[in-house]
C-alpha cells in the first residue's frame, strides 16, 4: 500500500504541474532565440526584390477630386438665401488616422455624408475635418445655408469650397432675366427656363467663391416720357398730353392717367378713341407694374392697355385758372413720368413761373399787323419747361416788365450792427443784407464814418475779389463830405436777389473817458435800408448809451436768427432805425459783474473701509444766464479734501466758518453754459460711534439744488441707515452709469434728494465683523508622473496648474529621503530653497519654498525629484508616498511605470484605481515623464532616460492633501522564479496538510499521531510562505489538493469493499 500510495502521489503532482497556467513572452530585443525558418525558393525571391527595391511612401496623406456645386437661390419674406450642396471624391493613400479638412469651421453646416452614410466632423484649426483609417477613394457630400446681404447695387453671397483642384458649378435662381457674376470663374453661361435663371460656370483652385446679382426689373409696363401742351383758351388752359408706354406683357393691364378731379374731353390710344374707367382709391401700394403710386392712392381714371408693345396715348383735358388768390395761376395734376415737358401758349408779353421750381424758357412773338399802332400787350408768349417726378404742377404769369426798365438796378439794404468796446478800441460788426429786386450788380458800396477803420469784408456765397476806400466822398448834396467815406466792394459775380455779407471794422477811443458817436454803416444807391444796433457787454468793458435821435429802442429778439447766434457776448441794449441816418452818442464803462444763476446736480459715491469713509462728489452746474468767476462749496467741519479738478481752475481755498468749512473754488475765467466739478475726500470713522453722519457737498448759492448718492462698502462691515431727513429712496438701475463705473464693489444703498427748508441729511449704521481668512492660492491639478527601477529609484515629475493672488512661496514637503533634481515655475528655472520643518516632523522628510508668480489666470510649476526605496528583490511590496502642498489641491493624479518581467499583485492606496497592471511602451512614458514642452520661449528642462516598456497603474483623488494622513500606495510584487519555486512549495505544503490530517484521525495506519501534527504545522507553513511571500497561485494546490483526496477515497473504497 505505501508503495502504491507514493506512484500515485508522483503522478498527481506531476498533473498540478502541467495544469498550471504559465505565460509565454515572445523573444524581446536583445534576447537571443533560436531556431529555424523554411520558406519555397520563389517566396524567398520575392522578400529578396522586395528588400532591394522597398516601396516609396505616398507624397501626400489624401486628395480630393474635382468638384460639383449645386447652387439653388431663392427670395423669401424679401431676404435672398442659397441651398448649397458640394459632390466630390477623396481618396486616402495610408491605412492611418488621417484628417482631411472639408470646410471652414465658420460654415453653417447641415449635412456631411460619406458613400451616402452621414458621418461626424472634427473642429480643428483648418476647419471642419473627417477622419479616416483605411486607404480608399471615398464619395463626399456637403450641404450648407447661406444668406445673402443686399446693397445698392444689388446682393451678394460668399460660399466656402474644399480644397478641390477644380470645380464646376451649377447655379439656379428662381426668377428669369437675372443678371450674375462669378468671382472666381471662366466660361460662364448663363439662359433662362421654365421661369428660372441657370448659371454654370467652371471655378479653379479657389477657398470661396463670391457671387454677385441683380433681380430684373418687375414690372408690367414703362410710362418713360410725358409731352403736355397747353394754350389759354377764355378761364381756362386747355392741354393735349401725348404718354409714350411701353408694355412687356400680354396680359390686359389698367394704366393710371389723370385724378377724377380733371376734366378730360377725350383720349386717344395709338389714335383710336379708348375705354376710360374709373377707378377707387387703393388701400395699399399696387402691385407689380404700377408705375404712379401717387395717382392709384385716390380715385382716378384709367384705360386698358392689351398685348405687348409700344404705345402712344393722348389724353384732352382742361385745367380752370385762378385769379383770385395773386397772379393768375393754374395746377395740374398729372402722373409721374421721369421725362415731362410741358409747352405753354399764352397771349400778350407774360413773365411765366413754375412749380416746382424750373428753368423757365420764354419766347415772345409780336402779332403779324400792318398798324403801327401796335402794343405790346399784342402777340404771344409761349414757355416751355422740363418738370421733374412730380404729382402736382403750378403754373403762374404775370405781365412782362418794359426792357427798358427791366435793365435798371433797384436794390433794398439791411444793416444789422453790433458793437463792444475793449481797452482804446471799438470793434463792430455789421451784417448786410443786400436785396437785389431788379436787374444784377457785382459792385456794392457803402459809406463809412470817419476815423473808422474797415478790417475784413466776408460772405459765406461767392467771393469778394476786392474792396477799396474812395479818397474824396462826395454826398448828395454834390459838396465834399467831410463826415463820411465809402467803400466800394467787389464781388466775383453778378448777383440778384438776397445776397449777405459781413464787415468787420474798428473805431479808436481815446485813453480818457468821454463821450464818442457810434459809428455806423450806411448803404449807398440803393431804394430803402433800414437797420438794427447791439451794444454788446464784453468781459472788461461795456456800453452806456447816452444820447439817441431817430432810434428805437428794441427787444434782443427783434435780431435776426444767424445775428444772434453769431454774437459770443451778452446784450445789452437792442435799437432799431429806419430811413434817416441814426445817431447814438455812449460811454465805454465797466461793466457791473452780476453773479450768474444756476442749478446744481450732485453725484456722490460714499465710500466705506475699515477706518475712513470717503466720498467722490461729482457736480454738474447749468448756468442759465450771466457767468461764474468762483463758487463756494460746503463741507462739515471734520472732512479732508483729497482732490478737486474743475476746468479753468486756478485755485481753492478751505475756511472755516462756524461748524462748516466753506471751499471757496476761483477760476481763471468766465465760466459760462455747463461744466462739470470733481471733489475726492474722506473723513475719519469714530470708533464706537453708533451713528456716523455720511458728509455731503452743498452749494447754496444755487438756485436749484438736487442730487443722487450712492454708498458701497470697501471692508467687512455691515451697512445700515440709520437716519434719513429729506432723502427718498433710489432703484440701482436709475443711477447713471458715470457713478456706477466708479464704484468697486456693490452698491448698498441709493437715494435721490431735492434742497429744501430742512437740510438733507443721511447717518449710517456701521458694524464691523472680523475677516476670515480665505485661500489666496489653490492648485486646480496636480499630475505625478513616478518612474521606477529595479534599483529602487524612484523618479518623480509634478506638474501642478496654480492660480495665486498673493501668496509668496509654495511649500512643498517631499517624501523621505527626496531629492529636488529641477524646478520650474510659468516655464522658467527656479531655484528653490529649504524650509526650516518644525521639530515634531519627521527627519528623513523636507520640504522646500517655491517662489510664485501672481497670476489668477493659472500658470504651470513642474517639480523633479528622485527619492530612495527599497531595491525590487524576488518577492515583496513597492510603497510610495505623494508630496504635500501647503495650498489646497482639487484633484490629483499619479501615473506609475514600474518595471516588467514582474508579477503585480492587486495594488493598495487611499486613492481611487484607474489603471491597473497595462504594458507600456516607451514613447508613452517618455511623453508622460517629460511635461515640459520643448520650444524657444521656454528653457530646456531635464533629459530623463527611460526603459523600453514598464508596467503603468494609476490613480487619483480629490483634494488629496486634505486629510491627515499622507496619500500613499502599496503594490506587492513577484519574480517568475520565486512564483515557480513558490507552486512546488504550495503543492508540497498541500500535500504535507493532507497527510498530516488524515495522520491525525488515524486514516493512516503507517503515520502516528504526532508525526501527523507535525506534518499538518509544516504544511500549513509552507502554504502561508508560498501564498504571502512568494505570491503562489492557489488553484493549482486547490486542484492538487482535490484530486488527491479523490484518489484517496477511491483507495479507500477499494480496499473496503475487497476486505
Amino acid at each position: 500500500m505505501p508503495i502504491r500510495f507514493w506512484i500515485l502521489f508522483c503522478i498527481v503532482s506531476c498533473f498540478g504541474h502541467f495544469v498550471q497556467a504559465e505565460t509565454e513572452f515572445e523573444p524581446q530585443n536583445g534576447e537571443n532565440a533560436s531556431g529555424e525558418v523554411r520558406v519555397p525558393l520563389d517566396v524567398y525571391r520575392k522578400l529578396l526584390k522586395l528588400a532591394e527595391n522597398p516601396p516609396q511612401a505616398a507624397p501626400a496623406s489624401y486628395a480630393i477630386g474635382k468638384a460639383q456645386i449645386d447652387m439653388r437661390i431663392r427670395s423669401e419674406n424679401q431676404r435672398s438665401h442659397a441651398h448649397i450642396n458640394i459632390h466630390f471624391q477623396v481618396q486616402s493613400f495610408v491605412d492611418e488616422w488621417t484628417l482631411i479638412p472639408f470646410l471652414p469651421a465658420s460654415t453653417a453646416l447641415a449635412q456631411a455624408s460619406v458613400n451616402g452614410q452621414p458621418v461626424q466632423l472634427v473642429r480643428t484649426s483648418a476647419g471642419f475635418s473627417w477622419a479616416v483609417q483605411k486607404a480608399d477613394t471615398y464619395a463626399v457630400q456637403l450641404e450648407y445655408k447661406l444668406d445673402a446681404l443686399a446693397s445698392k447695387q444689388g446682393l451678394v453671397l460668399a460660399a466656402p469650397l474644399p480644397k478641390a483642384p477644380a470645380s464646376h458649378l451649377s447655379m439656379i435662381f428662381e426668377e428669369t432675366d437675372v443678371v450674375a457674376s462669378v468671382i472666381p470663374a471662366v466660361n460662364i453661361h448663363t439662359e433662362n427656363k421654365a421661369r428660372e435663371t441657370h448659371v454654370s460656370a467652371e471655378i479653379p483652385a479657389a477657398n470661396a467663391l463670391q457671387i454677385a446679382w441683380k433681380a430684373p426689373l418687375q414690372q408690367d409696363y414703362v410710362l418713360s416720357r410725358a409731352h403736355y401742351q397747353g394754350e389759354q383758351e377764355g378761364d381756362a388752359l386747355r392741354w393735349a398730353a401725348r404718354f409714350n408706354v411701353e408694355v412687356f406683357t400680354d396680359d390686359p393691364i389698367h394704366l393710371p392717367l389723370f385724378p377724377r378731379e380733371v376734366t378730360l374731353t377725350e383720349v386717344l390710344v395709338n389714335d383710336e378713341k379708348a375705354m376710360l374707367l374709373l377707378k377707387a382709391a387703393e388701400s395699399k401700394n399696387p402691385g407689380k407694374g404700377q408705375q404712379a403710386l401717387a395717382i392709384t392712392r385716390q380715385a382716378h381714371f384709367a384705360t386698358l392697355l392689351q398685348g405687348a408693345g409700344s404705345y402712344e396715348i393722348k389724353v384732352y383735358f382742361e385745367v380752370p385758372i385762378q385769379k383770385n388768390q395773386g397772379s393768375p395761376n393754374a395746377t395740374l395734376l398729372v402722373p409721374e413720368v421721369p421725362v415731362s415737358f410741358f409747352e405753354l401758349s399764352l397771349p400778350g408779353k407774360k413773365q411765366v413761373q413754375v412749380s416746382p421750381s424750373a428753368t423757365v424758357t420764354l419766347e415772345h412773338s409780336e402779332a403779324e399787323s400792318a398798324s403801327s399802332e401796335a402794343t405790346e400787350d399784342e402777340g404771344e408768349t409761349v414757355a416751355s419747361v422740363y418738370i421733374p417726378m412730380r404729382t402736382q404742377v403750378t403754373f403762374s404769369w404775370t405781365e412782362a416788365v418794359p426792357t427798358e426798365i427791366k435793365d435798371e438796378l433797384r436794390a433794398n439794404a439791411s444793416l444789422y450792427h453790433a458793437v463792444h468796446a475793449e481797452e482804446g478800441v471799438l470793434h463792430g460788426q455789421a451784417f448786410v443784407l443786400y436785396q437785389v429786386t431788379r436787374g444784377e450788380t457785382n459792385i456794392l458800396e457803402l459809406e463809412v464814418p470817419a476815423n473808422t477803420q474797415i478790417n475784413q469784408i466776408s460772405t459765406k456765397i461767392g467771393k469778394v475779389t476786392d474792396w477799396r476806400m474812395l479818397e474824396d466822398a462826395v454826398d448828395k448834396t454834390g459838396s465834399q463830405s467831410q463826415q463820411h467815406q465809402n467803400v466800394r466792394i467787389f464781388l466775383d459775380r453778378k448777383v440778384k436777389g438776397k445776397f449777405h455779407f459781413k464787415v468787420n471794422y474798428e473805431y479808436l477811443l481815446s485813453g480818457k473817458p468821454e463821450n464818442f458817436q457810434v459809428p455806423l454803416l450806411r448803404a449807398v444807391d440803393v431804394h430803402r435800408q433800414r437797420g438794427m444796433l447791439a451794444l454788446l457787454s464784453g468781459p472788461e468793458l461795456a456800453l452806456k448809451p447816452l444820447q439817441t435821435e431817430r432810434l428805437s429802442r428794441v427787444g434782443e429778439n427783434q435780431l435776426p436768427t444767424h445775428v444772434r447766434k453769431a454774437l459770443k457776448m451778452a446784450v445789452a441794449h437792442t435799437y432799431k432805425y429806419s430811413g434817416n441816418k441814426p445817431l447814438l452818442m455812449a460811454q465805454a464803462i465797466t461793466p457791473e459783474r452780476k453773479r450768474g444763476k444756476f442749478d446744481v446736480r450732485t453725484d456722490t459715491l460714499i465710500s466705506i473701509g475699515d477706518v475712513t469713509l470717503k466720498g467722490a462728489a461729482t457736480l454738474e452746474l447749468n448756468i442759465k444766464s450771466g457767468s461764474v468767476m468762483d463758487l463756494n462749496l460746503w463741507l462739515p467741519q471734520d472732512v479732508n479734501v483729497l482732490a478737486l479738478n474743475s476746468p479753468a481752475l486756478r485755485t481753492y481755498q478751505i475756511n472755516n466758518e462756524a461748524d462748516k468749512q466753506k471751499l471757496h473754488v476761483e477760476f481763471t475765467q468766465e465760466i459760462e453754459g455747463q461744466f462739470r466739478l470733481e471733489l475726492n475726500y474722506e473723513v475719519i470713522l469714530a470708533e464706537g460711534s453708533e451713528e456716523n453722519s455720511v458728509p455731503l457737498v452743498s452749494v447754496t448759492d444755487a438756485e436749484v439744488e438736487y442730487g443722487r448718492i450712492a454708498v458701497e462698502a470697501l471692508a467687512a462691515v455691515e451697512v445700515q441707515a440709520s437716519s434719513l431727513v429729506q432723502l427718498s429712496s433710489l432703484d440701482l438701475n436709475e443711477l447713471p452709469q458715470q457713478l456706477v463705473l466708479k464704484t468697486t464693489n456693490p452698491i448698498l444703498l441709493a437715494y435721490r434728494y431735492v434742497r429744501a427748508d430742512t437740510p438733507y441729511r443721511l447717518g449710517l449704521k456701521i458694524t464691523r465683523h472680523k475677516e476670515l481668512d480665505v485661500q489666496v492660492a489653490a492648485i486646480e491639478k496636480a499630475a505625478y508622473h513616478t518612474l521606477l527601477t529595479r534599483d529602487g529609484l524612484s523618479v518623480t515629475t509634478a506638474r501642478y496648474t496654480i492660480r495665486n493672488s498673493r501668496k509668496q512661496f509654495l511649500r512643498l514637503q517631499l517624501p523621505p529621503d527626496a531629492e529636488v533634481w529641477s524646478v520650474f515655475v510659468g516655464g522658467k528655472s527656479e531655484k528653490p530653497a529649504e524650509a526650516e520643518e518644525p521639530a515634531v516632523s519627521n527627519a528623513n522628510r523636507r520640504s522646500v519654498l517655491i517662489k510664485m508668480i501672481n497670476s489668477t489666470a493659472g500658470f504651470p510649476l513642474e517639480v523633479i525629484y528622485a527619492s530612495k526605496l527599497e531595491a525590487l528583490g524576488q518577492s515583496g511590496a513597492i510603497y510610495s508616498v505623494l508630496p504635500r502642498p501647503d495650498m489646497i489641491v482639487t484633484h490629483s493624479r499619479w501615473d506609475l511605470y514600474l518595471p516588467d518581467k514582474l508579477d503585480y499583485q492587486e495594488p493598495d492606496s487611499n486613492m481611487d484605481r484607474l489603471a491597473v497592471g497595462g504594458l507600456v511602451a516607451a514613447k508613452s512614458i517618455q511623453t508622460a515623464m517629460q511635461l515640459r514642452k520643448q520650444n524657444s520661449n521656454q528653457q530646456q528642462g531635464l533629459h530623463l532616460q527611460v526603459p523600453k516598456r514598464g508596467i503603468h497603474f494609476a490613480f487619483e483623488k480629490l483634494y488629496a492633501n486634505q486629510a491627515k494622513e499622507d496619500t500613499w500606495i502599496e503594490i506587492p510584487y513577484v519574480a517568475a522564479e520565486a512564483q515557480d519555486r513558490g507552486l512546488w512549495i504550495s503543492l508540497l505544503g498541500s500535500f504535507l496538510v493532507l497527510l498530516g490530517l488524515l495522520a491525525v484521525l488515524g486514516k493512516v495506519p503507517d503515520i502516528s499521531e504526532k508525526i501527523g501534527v507535525i506534518l499538518l504545522i509544516t504544511g500549513l507553513l509552507l502554504l502561508l510562505y508560498a501564498f504571502v511571500q512568494l505570491y503562489a497561485p492557489w488553484l493549482p494546490a486547490l486542484i492538487f489538493s482535490t484530486i488527491w483526496l479523490m484518489i484517496w477515497a477511491a483507495y479507500v473504497w477499494k480496499n473496503s469493499r475487497s476486505g
